[in-house]
């Protein structure tokens, strides 16, 4: 994938918030949660993506916290 692309690539769970190609995936920049590669096509469905360590359910991810606070 391009690099042109990859630069408009965001996370699923905030739009505003950048992903990063990693060796394991695509990574949130802000909450890094990780999205995985499979047959060379991103998988950007958070009920595939591997959580963080500590984090054991979406609902507990900071974005998704912060989006349930914000309605």
């Amino acid at each position: 994938m391009n690099a042109e692309i990859q630069n408009l690539l965001r996370c699923p769970c905030d739009p505003k918030v950048p992903v990063e190609k990693r060796e394991d995936g695509f990574v949130c920049t802000r909450c890094e949660v990780i999205f995985p590669i499979r047959e060379q096509i991103p998988c950007f469905l958070i009920h595939e993506a591997t959580l963080p360590d500590g984090i054991r359910r979406i609902e507990n991810l900071p974005c998704r916290k912060e989006q349930k606070a914000a309605n």
